[in-house]
């Protein structure tokens, strides 16, 4: 798995989870990689968050919270190249991999194209009571006002 000090990569994952606090035995944890080459292709984030699932995950612990988070995200052209790791910038099969997955998923609808990571039922949903509106990106939020 790519590390190195923080100031010379320009990308970072980080995987953390948690239980319940109120439920015991409590536990969370989390861990980070640092990428070596900058990326947007979803086959590799998924990689690497997979690689630190199985480092912090613990077999009958139901799990309350869980997140991802990419930290130093940078320009689409910007491309930090790597010793490492074979990653041309003339290469353009990643980028066309996910410009068809997205065609089709809005030809067909969405998420109807997934990686096989992906649950294809999803068993959990998210909790939505506290979220403010979104006026600004829904129309069926914005406020109606009678006169």
């Amino acid at each position: 798995m790519p590390s190195a000090s923080s100031q010379d990569n320009p990308s970072c994952l980080l995987w953390m989870h948690w239980t319940s606090c109120f439920k015991e035995p409590y536990y969370s944890n989390s861990a980070k990689c640092q990428l070596w080459v900058a990326s947007n292709y979803t086959p590799t984030l998924l990689k690497y968050a997979m690689l630190l699932i199985e480092k912090v995950w613990r077999e009958k612990v139901e799990f309350k919270k869980a997140g991802a988070l990419l930290k130093r995200i940078t320009e689409p052209g910007v491309l930090q190249l790597s010793l490492f790791e074979d990653s041309s910038p003339e290469d353009t099969r990643p980028k066309q991999l996910m410009q068809t997955v997205d065609e089709l998923n809005f030809l067909y609808g969405q998420d109807k194209v997934r990686f096989a990571v992906m649950e294809f039922e999803q068993r959990w949903q998210t909790r939505a009571q506290f979220r403010s509106n979104r006026w600004t990106a829904r129309w069926n939020e914005l406020m109606v006002v009678k006169a």
